[in-house]
């Protein structure tokens, strides 16, 4: 009996929660990026593919950002740019973290890293 009063009281007041939230969520104002910033972002990105130890997704981060920035470099609407900036600081954020998740479990190095070595 107290377990589904605690129940019916959490569940009235998350309803509440969202509802309220769903009334007053605006948009964050975006962030109109410099030109130096987009290409410090750009660099990162770079940067970035080259922790990946391995290949494959050290050449595949390489060319999906360079694609990327490439196709995009004459975008001259400033929301659009804004938008485009916040996914790349996104995109940036997760090749980061799974850098770093793939360096603490790595493996041997492929058979096109071995560079003409034999094991």
């Amino acid at each position: 009996m107290v377990i589904h009063r605690i129940r019916q009281a959490s569940s009235t007041s998350t309803q509440s929660n969202i509802s309220h939230s769903a009334t007053t969520s605006t948009p964050p104002p975006l962030h109109h990026p410099s030109r130096q910033e987009i290409l410090c972002l750009y660099r990162h990105l770079l940067r970035t593919a080259r922790q990946y130890k391995s290949y494959n997704l050290n050449q595949y981060i390489r060319k999906r950002s360079k694609d990327a920035f490439h196709s995009h470099a004459t975008e001259v609407d400033r929301d659009s740019i804004a938008g485009l900036y916040a996914k790349g600081c996104k995109d940036l954020e997760v090749a980061r973290r799974q850098a770093y998740i793939q360096n603490v479990f790595s493996m041997g190095p492929l058979v096109v890293e071995l560079n003409g070595k034999h094991k």
